[in-house]
């Protein structure tokens, strides 16, 4: 659901693809989430053989009911900081993601690489 959200209405491949599924699999998961009703198929209006699946005001409506009360309060929180230190949050938030990912391609169990950020 959250790459349906995040990217409006979206192919099954596209899906599978995002969520490291076969189109099988994610067809079938995508089946189960029709069925109760969060998402819907509906056509591509640039491939009209192309089927997309899109939220549905039901989901909507849970993921705001859950969502809304953290964006809030996040919000707030936000406000309480400068621009220039919200600057420095977003520099480290960067850099860790950098991080992350650099050592996401390290083979399991020889340890963290050595980092360019290093301070060490």
């Amino acid at each position: 659901m959250s790459i349906i959200a995040g990217r409006g209405p979206v192919a099954v491949g596209e899906i599978a693809r995002a969520v490291n599924l076969t189109r099988g699999a994610a067809t079938t998961a995508l089946d189960r989430v029709e069925r109760q009703g969060f998402a819907r198929r509906v056509r591509d209006p640039s491939d009209r053989r192309g089927v997309l699946m899109e939220m549905t005001e039901k989901a909507r409506a849970e993921a705001g009911a859950i969502w809304g009360p953290v964006v809030s309060a996040g919000e707030e929180m936000m406000g309480g900081y400068t621009d220039s230190e919200l600057e420095v949050v977003l520099r480290y938030l960067r850099e860790a993601r950098a991080v992350q990912l650099e050592n996401l391609a390290q083979p399991t169990g020889t340890g963290p690489a050595k980092s360019r950020l290093s301070r060490t």
